[in-house]
């Protein structure tokens, strides 16, 4: 029976998609260069790596990703949309990886600090603002 239970949690943390997604109204004029000092503390925090230049998200402000980590990595970035900043942490399905929570306990306080009520935080899991490629 206890082995049932563990399977099924283990199946279960396998449906989880590892996405929080942060707002900063009227922030993409005003506030690339704090939310990119955010973003690269938070990278150096967690060892991910500037990928900019491989974004492939319109208006990329900056994009992290983790290196050598070929399946769900995490990365975080950060884009404009309409007149807002969006910023995007995202390791993928699975499990929680520590590095996604990490990321997550150091993003957001640092964001709320910055920005207040302008920062909207989306519920876990849920992209108000999907990303597109081009």
């Amino acid at each position: 029976m206890r082995a049932l239970a563990f399977i099924a949690l283990l199946l279960s943390a396998c449906d989880t998609m590892n996405i929080q997604q942060y707002r900063i109204a009227g922030g993409a004029h005003r506030d690339t260069a704090k939310v990119k000092h955010i973003l690269h503390t938070v990278a150096g925090e967690t060892g991910l790596v500037d990928s900019t230049r491989t974004s492939r998200a319109p208006r990329t402000i900056v994009f992290y990703t983790q290196p050598n980590v070929q399946h769900f990595r995490l990365d975080h970035g950060a884009r404009a949309v309409a007149d807002d900043i969006v910023i995007d942490l995202n390791a993928g399905f699975g499990p929680t990886p520590p590095e996604f929570q990490k990321a997550e306990r150091v993003l957001t306080p640092a964001l709320s600090s910055e920005f207040g009520s302008r920062l909207t935080i989306a519920p876990p899991g849920v992209q108000s603002a999907p990303v597109t490629t081009q």
